[in-house]
């Protein structure tokens, strides 16, 4: 899809209100930039320009919603345009740092110490958010943002709502992307099936959750890796064997078998690099940690050749 410019003219309530800098990224919906408060010197934001109706009024309503949790960009304001330009309205909000995902292609993967303590804050946020009704639907680490001036690997916010819900009636679309889908998502598509039989539930962001471990402790991964994540074959021998069980329940292929997020705030892996919280002994901690593993057959070699071979 192509990315959305606004000019000028499609954004002029925004500019009455706000001056309007660099860009700072683009997708489907519309365009990010920088933009500075012209009542308050110096104060900077990020605005979302986004063209449809219905995504910009959704997207601002939930992020208001979960405006009073401290990890997720915070939201500051809606400013909607008159009839007639291009854009429908911006979403104004907390200014954050680099990306997940740029940490990742610059920098490679991280200690496991940093990934535990950046999966904790993550699995607290999402918890909360939860409560409150709303799934993402596209956790991945492009999505993710590390604070601005932040101090600690653990600073990071959830950002970009285009895609997250708090009504029931919307877990049976096709959501995300596809990268990063969860497989249940996946088969929404696939299948082609409609209704409850084909819902899905708040499971896809721990998978979400998954995926963003796996890549911090192997840094960033080409899609074909996730398809076979997505068919059960789970490659070992990345990490410790309690980080690869912690990710392996986040990843596994049956949403009522994946892990919750209570399971993982209290896994032996965080505990022992967040320092708190109860440890919850799992069957699979018991089957796995202290045993050397193997790949679940599939080997790298077989990888490539069932990827040359289409």
């Amino acid at each position: 899809m192509v990315a959305c410019e606004f000019g000028e003219d499609d954004c002029g309530e925004l500019l009455k209100l706000y001056r309007r800098g660099e860009k700072l990224g683009s997708g489907g919906q519309g365009q990010v930039c920088l933009l500075s408060a012209r009542c308050r010197a110096g104060k900077k934001y990020a605005g979302k320009l986004v063209e449809s109706m219905w995504n910009a009024e959704n997207e601002a309503r939930l992020m208001s919603k979960l405006r009073v949790c401290p990890g997720v960009v915070a939201f500051e304001d809606f400013v909607r345009e008159r009839e007639g330009g291009r854009c429908y309205g911006t979403i104004v909000m907390e200014l954050c740092g680099p990306s997940l995902a740029e940490r990742l292609i610059q920098g490679g993967a991280v200690t496991e110490e940093e990934a535990a303590k950046t999966i904790k804050t993550l699995a607290e946020t999402l918890k909360w958010m939860h409560s409150r009704g709303v799934v993402h639907r596209d956790l991945k680490p492009h999505n993710i943002f590390e604070r601005l001036n932040a101090t600690a690997v653990d600073e990071v916010v959830i950002g970009d709502f285009g895609m997250a819900t708090d009504k029931q009636w919307d877990m049976w679309q096709y959501r995300g992307t596809a990268k990063y889908m969860a497989p249940e998502v996946v088969a929404v598509k696939s299948d082609g099936a409609r209704g409850p039989r084909a819902s899905y539930t708040e499971a896809v962001d721990v998978w979400g959750l998954g995926v963003i471990a796996y890549e911090l402790l192997r840094g960033y991964r080409a899609g074909v890796e996730f398809d076979f994540l997505r068919a059960g074959a789970f490659l070992s021998g990345f990490a410790s064997c309690e980080a690869e069980d912690l990710i392996q329940g986040m990843l596994a292929v049956e949403q009522s078998k994946r892990v919750t997020l209570d399971a993982v705030l209290a896994h032996p892996w965080i505990v022992k690099h967040c320092g708190s919280g109860e440890v919850l002994v799992t069957r699979a901690n018991r089957r796995h940690c202290g045993v050397k593993r193997r790949s679940s057959g599939i080997g790298r070699d077989l990888i490539v050749k069932k990827i040359l071979a289409g």
